[in-house]
C-alpha cells in the first residue's frame, strides 16, 4: 500500500511531476483518494489529444490534403475539410465505433508462408 501512496503523491500516475490525486488516511483502515484540478485538466487534455489523432486518421481516409483538425476550448474538436462534397460521409466516418481485433498467432509457421496466405497445418 505504501508503494501506491508514493505513486499518487509523486505524480507517478502520469510519469512526471504532476500530482493527479491526493491520498489521505480517512481512519478505520479507509483511504480517501481525491482528484486534483491539475490531474483532471491533464486527463481531459490527454483525452482531447488522443481524440484528435483518431479523428485525423479517420479524416485522412477521405484523401483530402488539407483538413483542419484542432482543439476548440477545453472539451471540443473542430474539423474542417475544404472541398469535401459529401459532409454526410464525414459525419458517418466520425460516428463509427472503433474496433479492436485480437488474432491467434501460429508461431510454428514460417513468416514467409503466412504472408503468402497458406493456412497452417
Amino acid at each position: 500500500l505504501q508503494s501506491l501512496t508514493n505513486l499518487v503523491s509523486t505524480g507517478g500516475l502520469t510519469g512526471g511531476s504532476l500530482q493527479e490525486a491526493t491520498l489521505d488516511d480517512a481512519g478505520d483502515g479507509l483511504l480517501k483518494i481525491n482528484l486534483t484540478d491539475a490531474g483532471i485538466d491533464y486527463r481531459m487534455a490527454s483525452a482531447i489529444t488522443q481524440s484528435i489523432e483518431v479523428v485525423r486518421r479517420r479524416v485522412d481516409e477521405l484523401g483530402n490534403t488539407e483538413p483542419l483538425i484542432q482543439r476548440q476550448g477545453k472539451d471540443r474538436i473542430i474539423v474542417q475539410v475544404p472541398g469535401l462534397n459529401d459532409p454526410q460521409r464525414l459525419k458517418a466516418l466520425l460516428n463509427q465505433t472503433a474496433k479492436l481485433t485480437f488474432r491467434m498467432v501460429d508461431t510454428s509457421m514460417p513468416v514467409t508462408e503466412a504472408i503468402s496466405g497458406r493456412p497452417p497445418g
